[in-house]
């Protein structure tokens, strides 16, 4: 089957892995994987670079974890473009689908987009 997902949810992660987990990291890679789980797509950007600090992590989870589908971001906080996706997913899709992130404890960061299997937008 063909499922669909809203647009411009991989570009701003995979610029984020760029900018942030890649900076003066040779041999940086990023890998995007899919999979179907059960009634879910559950997409993966995965970078090889430095990872997340504890403090910073936790932070940004905080933070995804209390979006709601209808507020903007707070300005100044740190990961906005992950919040932005966390938003628009929720307000599209409801509260249990969304962005993880997590450090890999072989180095590089990990995030998880999780959406409903749907074959039209």
């Amino acid at each position: 089957s063909e499922y669909k997902m809203p647009g411009q949810l991989l570009q701003p992660i995979v610029e984020n892995a760029i900018a942030h987990g890649l900076r003066g990291k040779e041999g940086g890679r990023i890998d995007i994987s899919g999979t179907l789980q059960g009634e879910n797509i559950l997409l993966r950007v995965h970078d090889n670079g430095c990872g997340m600090e504890t403090e910073a992590l936790e932070t940004l989870r905080e933070a995804l974890c209390s979006v709601k589908s209808g507020e903007e971001p707070q300005p100044g906080l740190h990961g906005v473009a992950l919040l932005n996706i966390q938003r628009r997913i929720r307000l599209s899709f409801g509260e249990k689908y969304g962005l993880q992130i997590e450090n890999d404890p072989g180095g590089g960061a990990n995030i998880s987009i999780i959406l409903p299997q749907i074959a039209d937008l």
